[in-house]
């Protein structure tokens, strides 16, 4: 896609990179569910006629309710646009990074990072002739990595594209260095894995690589327009858009999304609905639901795909992750605890049962969740093997082992 991006002007140059907004970069990090940050774009001050003035970040709480501003800056039709993309919240919730042509319009994205409420806005970036794209927080919150696209004026075209790369830099934009290559045309998007050990990468493939560059592989071919991958809290699953049958107005068949395991394997449809344009999908901190966008409007839909709401217009949603319970005081919060009720900071589990070592009383090793397709016939083998009463101990019902083994 932006390979072909070979001839433009300086006036469209960033027209012709909003035109690839398809999509955010950012991981979903463990933890309770909190506000919901998103792209939105607002009318010019004294026109309210006139759209796409400017594109803000506002935030929500996760039922739609509460939008405020984050980014917002008054401008006239007089001023130079200004669009403030991507957001992406920090492990901790505390701070959004996004990139934003606001350093200068004419002149490509920066990134920037912005507090929770707004405050502190931060330029990372200093590039000038390049296009950074949207950075993907670190597990640990130190580092980010994202795109870079450069490009030169002149030699028969206005403004020319170049081959990106993949960079890396500290969370206060110090030590920015290439890492690698992108793998095909059109990579843009990425995503950290949880346990920090992979970043994921989407185009027309999934693919995944090392922090430090290496051992790239990829891991689903033909997975269609997958803009934008997200992992999933406990790191099991991958999110992304898929293709359907429903041409989109660039030319794309766009956009159902699609669950696949961590390794790329076992692709099955979330969303099956060609009437609609799903993309840009977000993880909830606590595992149970996906936000995502859909013609200009947020939605939210279980991981199982039911309960499918529609939040607020906008886009490029992501989901803010708060710290979450901690009943024993591991370190680990309860929604992901092996063993919830007895401190097991490293979460040992000898038999494989979903049972932490700590709290699991039973000496004959149970079922194995590897031995099973899926997690509903795992938790009901493991039912039959504690009895009801030590399942309903351990786990209240069956929905919540499902839950946590998936």
């Amino acid at each position: 896609m932006l390979g072909d991006l070979r001839h433009i002007t300086s006036a469209v140059l960033v027209t012709a990179v909003a035109l690839l907004s398809v999509g955010s970069a950012h991981a979903a990090f463990p933890g309770s569910n909190g506000k919901i940050v998103f792209a939105k774009d607002v009318p010019c001050a004294g026109n309210p006629a006139t759209q796409h003035c400017e594109w803000d970040l506002f935030t929500m709480n996760p039922d739609g309710s509460d939008v405020r501003p984050i980014t917002h800056d008054v401008r006239t039709p007089d001023d130079p646009p200004k669009t403030d993309f991507y957001p992406a919240w920090s492990p901790d919730g505390t701070k959004i990074a996004f990139i934003s042509n606001r350093a200068n319009y004419l002149e490509g994205f920066e990134i920037f990072v912005v507090n929770a409420d707004g405050t502190g806005l931060s330029q990372l970036t200093h590039n000038t002739s390049a296009v950074n794209w949207p950075p993907a927080w670190s597990p640990d919150g130190t580092e980010l990595v994202f795109f870079r696209q450069p490009y030169t004026r002149g030699e028969g075209c206005n403004v020319c594209f170049l081959p990106p790369s993949i960079h890396k830099m500290k969370a206060d934009g110090s030590g920015q260095v290439r890492i690698a290559d992108p793998p095909e045309s059109g990579t843009v998007f990425m995503d950290w894995s949880p346990d920090g050990t992979k970043i994921v990468l989407a185009a027309s493939d999934l693919w995944t690589i090392r922090p430090d560059g290496s051992g790239l592989t990829k891991i689903a071919s033909g997975s269609g327009n997958s803009q934008h991958p997200d992992w999933a809290p406990d790191g099991s699953q991958i999110v992304a858009p898929m293709a359907n049958d429903n041409p989109d107005i660039f030319g794309l068949n766009c956009c159902d999304l699609a669950l696949y395991n961590a390794d790329g394997s076992n692709r099955r449809r979330l969303t099956n609905t060609p009437e609609q344009d799903e993309s840009l999908p977000a993880w909830s901190p606590d595992g149970t639901k996906i936000v995502f966008g859909n013609h200009g409007e947020i939605g939210v839909v279980r991981t199982d795909g039911t309960d499918r709401v529609s939040l607020q217009p906008g886009y490029q949603p992501d989901w803010q992750p708060l710290a979450g319970p901690d009943g024993d005081g591991d370190g680990v919060t309860d929604a992901l605890d092996n063993c919830p009720d007895v401190a097991n900071t490293t979460q040992a589990d000898r038999d494989d049962d979903g049972i932490g070592d700590a709290c699991d009383s039973s000496s004959v090793p149970g079922p194995k969740r590897s031995d099973y397709k899926n997690s509903s016939h795992y938790c009901k083998a493991l039912r039959e093997f504690l009895g009801d009463a030590e399942f309903s101990t351990r786990y209240k019902n069956l929905g919540k082992c499902v839950s946590q083994n998936h």
